[in-house]
């Protein structure tokens, strides 16, 4: 934080994240490749759009994740196919098709907070323990 609050200009200030306004795609991570090698975990809070990209990125690049998924969208995504061919139309759905991306993404629930409560996460095998790891 304090390396981004210098380069913003606000050391002196009060700390606050860096905030890039974009849509996260793969331009993106071109564009700010510098950025996304420092990246030491990935969040997403109901993300909309970019729900999917923080998984496929992530993954990609062995980085752990946390995304909250929110919407859908069904219409614009007609790609998304369940495993057994299914589209993908509900929340449960698109919760499913995303850990079918890789066996290693875990589910759980945010038991206190009510409406699209399902977390979805992903910690790289290099991160575990052996203990954890088996």
């Amino acid at each position: 934080l304090l390396l981004a609050a210098t380069e913003e200009g606000a050391a002196q200030h009060t700390l606050l994240p860096r905030q890039l306004c974009a849509r996260f795609d793969r331009p993106f991570l071109t564009a700010h490749a510098a950025l996304w090698s420092r990246v030491s975990v990935v969040i997403g809070l109901h993300p909309d759009e970019a729900t999917e990209p923080i998984v496929d990125f992530a993954l990609a690049h062995r980085k752990p994740f946390v995304v909250l998924p929110c919407c859908v969208f069904p219409k614009s995504n007609t790609h998304r196919m369940l495993r057994d061919g299914s589209p993908v139309l509900s929340h449960e759905q698109f919760c499913v098709y995303l850990q079918e991306k890789h066996p290693s993404i875990r589910r759980t629930r945010l038991t206190k907070m009510e409406g699209r409560n399902v977390l979805l996460y992903y910690i790289p095998d290099r991160m575990l323990s052996e203990d954890e790891a088996c």
